[in-house]
Order: C-alpha cells, then sequence, then structure tokens
C-alpha cells in the first residue's frame, strides 16, 4: 500500500492561459447580497463555488469560484465552462486552508482532483489520489506542517441479493459497492495513515432508504473530516447517519454517534438525531456541530446543530438549533464565526432549485443572506480572514476639460469593467455611481477596490472602497451633541492605521484618534463653541466624512 504515492501536480500554465481570452466575465456579488445594518462583520471574505445543478440551457457559467466581502465587493472570480458531460466542470469545497492556502475540487472527468491556490489566486498545485483509488470532491487539508489529509473511494464488488430490495427487486450478485478511503501524506507525499471503511463497517450498516439501484451502491458517503483536538479524526458518513471518531494510531473506531450502533444517547433533541449529514466539525470547546439536511425527517427539515459530547456517560446534548423546514436534499455546511455568528449553507433545496446561504446571530437573528440564482448550488459556504494582500488593480481618477476618465494600472492580460461591461483601460464617466475594474491574471479575474463618485463638480474626490452600506455603518450620535458624541465604526473594516480627526469651520482641529483598536469612540463637546464640526476618517480602506453640530447652551 505505501506504493500509492499522492499525485502532485505543478501546473505551467501561466504562459498557455494568458494567451486566451476569458469570457467567462465577473458577476456583480452585490447582486446576490443581502445585509442587515445590524450585522457586525467578524471575518474578511465570504467564499462560495456555485455551480449549475441543473443543466441549465444558457447558464452565465457551469461552476464559479467567488470571493467577496460583506459589502459585495468582489475580490476574485473564476468561471469554469460546461464541456460535452455537462455534470463535469462542478467545483466543490473552495476554501481557506490551515496552511493559508486555497483550494477547491474539480470534477472534471477524467482528471478530477483538488487543486491549490496561492496569495497570486493562481493554481500552483493539484494533489489527487492514485488508481485504484479515486479522488473525492468531498475534503481536502493541507495542514501547516506539510502533511495533506485526502479522502478518496473504492470499490468493491459483492453478492447483496438476499440483502436489500429496492422497489421490490431484489439487488445484483455483482453488486458495484463503493466504500470511503482516507490518506495522509507528510510533506514528502510519503503514506502515513491509510483507513478503508470496508475495514471497519458491514454493509448492513447503512441506510437502507438510501438504495436507488439494484446493482450500485453508494456504502458510506464520507463528505467531512476533521482533526479532534487529541489528534484523531472526525468523519460525517452521510450514508449511516452517523459521524464517527478514528483512532490515528490504529485506524480503530473510538466511537460512534448516530445511525444504528449509536454509543451516545441524544438529549434534548425531539428529532433524535440527524439524517444524510454534512460538515460535522469541531469547536474550540469541543462540541460538534453538524448540517442535518434532514432529508427522511417526518416531515423533512434542515437544522443547523450544536451538540456537545460526553464520552464518559455516553450523551449528545442538542445545546443550539436552527430549523429550516425545507426538504434539502444534498450538500451544506455550517460555520461558526469569530464573533459567534454562523454561516449556514443550507444545501440543495429541490423545491427552490438552489442553495439557500444565512449567516445568523447565535440569537437567529439573520443578519446576511447569499441568495444564488435559481438552478445554483454551493457544496460549502465560508467566511475567512485571508493570511496575506492581494494584488490588486488600481483605479486612477482624471478630470480635463470637462471629462472624467477612470484608468486601471497595467500588469493584467485583460480588463472588465462591472459597470459597463468595458474591457479597455480606460474609460469616461458621466455619471455618479460606484466602480470597479476586474483585472485577468491569467488565471482568474481580480477586483479592485471601488470608487465611489458622489459628486460630478468635484468627481475625483472620491471615496475608495466603502460603499452605501459601509458608510450607513459608520455613525455619529446625539447630532447635535449634547455633552457627550459617541462616533460607532463598523466592523470588518481595519482602523489600526487610520487617522480621525474633528474640525471646526476655519479647519482647525479640535480632537484627533490614531491607532484606533476600539470601534466606539467618546468625545467630550462641552468645551465646543457653539457651530458645526466636520469628522474625517481616512485610512488605508477608508475615506469618509461626516458633520455633526454643537448648539448653543
Amino acid at each position: 500500500m505505501k506504493t500509492q504515492i499522492l499525485g502532485i501536480l505543478f501546473l505551467a500554465f501561466c504562459a498557455n492561459l494568458t494567451a486566451q481570452t476569458d469570457t467567462i466575465y465577473p458577476i456583480d456579488a452585490k447582486q446576490i447580497l443581502t445585509v442587515s445594518p445590524n450585522h457586525i462583520a467578524s471575518c474578511e471574505y465570504y467564499m462560495i463555488a456555485p455551480h449549475d445543478g441543473f443543466n441549465l440551457v444558457d447558464p452565465l457559467f457551469r461552476s464559479a469560484l467567488m470571493i467577496f466581502d460583506k459589502n459585495g465587493e468582489s475580490l476574485f472570480f473564476k468561471g469554469l465552462p460546461g464541456n460535452s458531460n455537462q455534470f463535469f466542470n462542478f467545483v466543490f469545497d473552495f476554501k481557506l486552508q490551515p496552511n493559508g492556502q486555497l483550494s477547491f475540487h474539480n470534477q472534471a472527468s477524467p482528471n478530477t482532483k483538488h487543486y491549490v491556490i496561492d496569495s497570486t489566486l493562481r493554481i500552483v498545485d493539484s494533489v489527487e489520489v492514485q488508481l485504484p483509488y479515486f479522488s473525492d470532491a468531498h475534503e481536502l487539508l493541507l495542514l501547516p506542517d506539510g502533511s495533506k489529509l485526502v479522502m478518496g473511494y473504492e470499490y468493491q464488488t459483492m453478492n447483496l441479493d438476499t440483502l436489500f430490495t429496492v422497489d421490490g427487486f431484489q439487488m445484483s450478485t455483482q453488486t458495484t459497492v463503493e466504500g470511503g478511503v482516507i490518506f495522509i501524506y507528510d510533506s514528502n507525499n510519503n503514506i502515513i495513515f491509510q483507513w478503508s471503511g470496508f475495514d471497519y463497517f458491514d454493509i448492513s450498516d447503512m441506510d437502507y432508504t438510501n438504495l436507488t439501484t439494484i446493482d450500485f451502491v453508494d456504502f458510506m458517503h464520507a463528505n467531512s473530516i476533521v482533526l479532534d483536538n487529541d489528534g484523531n479524526l472526525i468523519i460525517s458518513l452521510r450514508n449511516f447517519n452517523e459521524v464517527v471518531k478514528i483512532n490515528r494510531q490504529d485506524s480503530s473506531i473510538i466511537w460512534r454517534l448516530g445511525g444504528k450502533h449509536s454509543d451516545f444517547t441524544f438529549v434534548d433533541d425531539t428529532l433524535f438525531g440527524f439524517k444524510l449529514q454534512h460538515h460535522a466539525q469541531l469547536m474550540p470547546n469541543g462540541n460538534i456541530t453538524i448540517l442535518d439536511n434532514g432529508t427522511y425527517h417526518n416531515p423533512p427539515v434542515a437544522r443547523a446543530l450544536e451538540y456537545a459530547l460526553d464520552e464518559t456517560n455516553g450523551t449528545a446534548t442538542l445545546v443550539w438549533e436552527h430549523k429550516n423546514n425545507i426538504e434539502s436534499i444534498s450538500i451544506g455546511s455550517q460555520q461558526v464565526l469569530p464573533n459567534g455568528n454562523r454561516l449556514i449553507n443550507w444545501g440543495a433545496d429541490i423545491n427552490a432549485f438552489f442553495s439557500p446561504i444565512i449567516e445568523v446571530t447565535d440569537n437567529f437573528e439573520e443578519v446576511l443572506s447569499i441568495n444564488l440564482p435559481p438552478g445554483y448550488f454551493s457544496y460549502r459556504a465560508f467566511c475567512f480572514d485571508l493570511p496575506w494582500e492581494v494584488t490588486r488593480p488600481e483605479i486612477t481618477c482624471s478630470y480635463s476639460g470637462g471629462n472624467t476618465t477612470l484608468t486601471v494600472d497595467s500588469g493584467f492580460a485583460q480588463y472588465y469593467w462591472l459597470h459597463n461591461t468595458d474591457s479597455s483601460s480606460t474609460v469616461t464617466i458621466t455619471d455618479t455611481g460606484s466602480y470597479q475594474v476586474f483585472g485577468h491574471n491569467g488565471y482568474g479575474w481580480i477586483g479592485s477596490k471601488t470608487i465611489h463618485v458622489t459628486d460630478l463638480t468635484n468627481p475625483c474626490d472620491t471615496t475608495v472602497g466603502v460603499n452605501e452600506t459601509l458608510a450607513a455603518g459608520i455613525k455619529i450620535y446625539p447630532n447635535p451633541a449634547n455633552g457627550l458624541l459617541n462616533i460607532t465604526l463598523p466592523y470588518g473594516i481595519d482602523f489600526s492605521q487610520a487617522n480621525i480627526t474633528i474640525t471646526n469651520t476655519l479647519g482647525q482641529m479640535v480632537n484627533e484618534w490614531k491607532g484606533l483598536n476600539d470601534n466606539v469612540l467618546t468625545f467630550n463637546t462641552n468645551y465646543l463653541s457653539a457651530g458645526t464640526y466636520l469628522v474625517q476618517i481616512n485610512g488605508n480602506e477608508i475615506h469618509w466624512q461626516g458633520k455633526f453640530m454643537v448648539l448653543e447652551q
């Protein structure tokens, strides 16, 4: 088995792709994003990988990789076309890895594999298992020590004619059974751990209601892996309705949660467990979160769950639950964000034909939603802070002879202006509005900071990278001031390098803050004369100004 070597392919693609024209242009993320004024961001960028789940006749794209912030400003977009077999070129599991790189899986047969993206937002590696095994789209973990945890699957032929029936028909004597495998490779691509579900589970462990054909069985359908704090593995087995913990030293089963052989009793869970679940993850406190697709609950209901496990007493206590009365037939995820909010991808709603994605507070208030076009699904949804800076196109504004032009810097293979689909490096604008340009880096589209032109008489006095939603998050109150002025700043923006000043109408500074670590400022206005005062905020990510008044006392 040690001869099974991980296929790592460095893709020397830049010359070829740069010479080709990418005709799948970015979509405006603001069109699919709804944000509540109460939303407090605790992460920088949302990442989704929408794909056409219903073979649309004329799709915008077959699949795409998208990175955007809470204001809908896109950082990255890569669209993938369909091919002769429209199922393929589906992308899955677009995420930030523990080692600081990005990855996704492309279901493009016969080369189904995971691809690795670095800080240039270009592909630098691919990861796949070797025959007789096949790479699984559900999970890849790239660890900080250079090791890789890779999911795969294998096939066995079994005689199941005496075990199961499907719609009254006996199973075949030559049934093809698909089972899950797990490989861990060290930094030199040597196999240091290999596990096969066929060695530890019986075919009767699966939920028979998942059988749909008499000659093929998807035995376990492993769909997520996470490392426990003790270094062992926690795996979700969808077709068992079960989550299991595997000993990384000897491959044995430590415990089973759910399914037919659960080591735990469910407490405070009125549905007594999950059905056809996805994305079992570990919280810092040891609790487990799960996206319960709930297809076979009666009636069907999707749930985002959190269980506290007591391994000594064998109990799994439901401590948090959020329901959605939809029929979610596949995919889905739940991510607990740093501020306690939950980013929930409810999976494939078979009746609405898309993936509902929402962010809710711990008290169930919906503060953000990502609304994909009908027919599109995203396997998972994540929100992360990127650990590196991206080189983005920069827009320069020029005003001469009554004409205002926006010019993007050179260095990209193609350009695409979002407001008018222009592909030139310079555009002339005749109206106020928001302007963003994308530059193509040879693989995908990288978005500039958005320029906001608010005054045509002085069009180049622009606000950069802050749209109306963000500006609405800056509040000055009470106004007029009555002795104590409060300035609240939105989360999700770095104010550590910002400079905030208060000046009077003569331009004289009356107060200044630098290097902020707090998002709420207070200022004593009792010593100020009556009049109007200007608040200005200037930093790497924001340029904003507002006014307040002090009345005669």
